[in-house]
């Protein structure tokens, strides 16, 4: 039959066009709806009236749409039971069975639950109920009908079969079973229990094999086992479970997150899919909905080990990680190293949270000046997040303070190419001119002394030193003339540009200088020999 005309009831409700209108608003008093019963009044009232309330503005459309559509479906449901009363068990049936045919489940329910009012001794409308909890997901109240329908006619072999199927289906293999050999103890021909006591086999076995093959073969096999599994128990719990425990391994965290969340839905309280669902968010970086699932679970099972030992370290994990990025931020760089290196090998598969760690540590140990230790911090983190641009730049930095001077150009000029960011770019001009002082002569080595020494500091280096390697004394001192004089000149070299306040400052920027060859050194006929050469003017005034 078509789905029935509801004219009559909405020419009664006056007003109920005004329970929902754009933007789907609802404008309701209870005294104005007379006709109405109050708690349905009261529940579509207070709904809607809350979302408005209290969500942000911005928010605001996508829960109107929501809240119309829970509107509307108050508003059917009052205009339903207005057309139940005063109908035949018949009309009532009828009508369910047209709406299951058009899958309107919900209202399905409604209509059988006022049927069952009116006949509560008919195994047909709990099993026809039943039929409806099903296609709504809610395996638990099916099952609870399919008994009552049983319990009603022991002999219903409807019931035992459909029992038996969704049992089967849950991989409740032994109550199945049961099922079945009733029917065929009431009918020993019956063709459907004995095909269904095939299939149950078939789950049975493939269900032993997927626990069996778990981490003793390749986890292809044991994903093989579940498919046959699932072919004959679409519902089956300890199937999910350890297809989720394969995903888990897979890193598909999204996927455990997604799949556990429906099981959920119809065993909230079911300890393991908690403790799966919530190692998932851990390994998603989301440290308020792991804790919540570790807690959810250990409030259904407090002696629950897996999950006791979870809850407790993203406890102290993520405490860790905020006391090291606090003293970050004070930069007590020691004590930060130390905090992010503790939480580091707390779990090494939590992939996400641990790259954030090692860039920590990358941080640290390169503001600590311990430059090998972060290059390898860095590179842990490039290990975890290769296009991670800012561990590429603390490398290049850590390589800089270790004088790996190619390598940290070509580091840096990598992270440049990922992000062209003034502060990279000015990191590649930094290390470029770090190259070109490198491969200049070092004054302040040279005069053994350094870049904070005073004027007078160098000028009694000076002296020491051209007294030293004077070409006089070369032999004295283990050289050949020729080295020597070498060694003079880049003294004498060194002098000329450190005792000049401008070019000093020039030197210690980077810039190029000018310097006098031969200025300080070699000249035409130095008094004490080497012929018409060279000549040594000295600088002690």
């Amino acid at each position: 039959m078509p789905w029935p005309d509801f004219t009559p009831s909405i020419e009664r409700f006056q007003n109920a066009r005004d329970f929902v209108h754009e933007p789907c608003r609802v404008r309701l008093q209870l005294r104005d709806q007379p006709n109405i019963s109050g708690p349905y009044l009261r529940h579509l009232h207070l709904h809607v009236s809350t979302r408005e309330r209290l969500e942000p503005k911005a928010a605001l459309h996508t829960r109107q749409m929501k809240a119309c559509t829970v509107a509307w479906r108050w508003v059917w449901l009052m205009l339903l039971f207005d057309w139940v009363h005063g109908k035949s068990i018949g009309d009532v049936l009828k009508a369910g069975d047209s709406a299951i045919s058009t899958g309107q489940y919900t209202s399905a329910v409604g209509l059988y639950s006022n049927a069952i009012r009116q006949d509560n001794a008919s195994a047909v409308l709990f099993l026809k109920r039943a039929a409806a909890y099903v296609n709504l997901a809610q395996l638990g109240l099916a099952l609870k009908d399919m008994g009552t329908a049983i319990e009603l006619d022991s002999k219903h072999l409807q019931g035992y079969l459909h029992r038996g199927r969704l049992l089967r289906s849950t991989c409740d293999f032994a109550a199945a079973e049961n099922d079945f050999e009733r029917i065929l103890e009431l009918k020993a021909t019956h063709k459907g229990a004995a095909k269904e006591m095939g299939l149950l086999q078939q789950g049975r076995q493939a269900l032993e094999q997927a626990v069996a093959n778990k981490g003793t073969v390749a986890a292809s096999k044991t994903r093989a086992a579940l498919a046959a599994v699932f072919d004959v128990a679409p519902n089956c719990v300890d199937a999910k479970l350890l297809q989720a425990e394969l995903m888990l391994d897979d890193k598909d965290y999204g996927g455990v997150v997604a799949m556990m969340g429906i099981l959920l839905k119809g065993q909230p309280s079911n300890v393991q899919a908690l403790y799966l669902r919530g190692k998932s968010y851990f390994y998603m970086d989301d440290q308020s909905m792991a804790k919540r699932h570790f807690g959810e679970a250990l409030k259904y099972d407090p002696e629950h080990k897996e999950a006791k030992a979870e809850f407790s370290k993203v406890r102290t994990l993520y405490k860790k990680k905020a006391q090291a990025e606090e003293a970050e931020g004070k930069q007590d760089w020691a004590n930060a190293e130390r905090l992010y290196a503790e939480a580091t090998f707390m779990d090494t598969a939590a992939t996400l949270i641990n790259t954030a760690l090692w860039l920590g540590l990358c941080r640290t140990r390169w503001h600590l000046q311990l430059s090998e230790a972060s290059v390898e911090a860095c590179d842990q983190t490039l290990s975890l997040h290769p296009d991670n641009v800012e561990a590429v730049k603390y490398k290049a930095r850590a390589l800089l303070q270790n004088d790996q001077l190619d390598l940290a150009l070509q580091t840096a000029k990598q992270a440049f190419e990922q992000q062209r960011t003034q502060e990279l770019q000015q990191l590649v001009q930094e290390i470029e001119k770090a190259q070109k002082m490198a491969a200049r002569k070092d004054y302040y080595k040279i005069l053994a002394v350094t870049q904070s020494s005073h004027e007078r500091e160098i000028k009694q280096a000076y002296r020491e030193m051209a007294k030293k390697y004077h070409p006089d004394k070369a032999e004295s001192q283990g050289l050949s003339v020729p080295q020597a004089e070498a060694k003079f000149t880049d003294i004498a070299e060194a002098y000329e540009v450190l005792s000049d306040y401008e070019k000093r400052a020039a030197y210690d920027r980077g810039d190029d200088i000018e310097v006098q060859q031969g200025s300080g050194g070699f000249g035409q006929g130095f008094p004490g020999g080497f012929g018409q050469r060279t000549q040594f003017n000295f600088h002690f005034g």
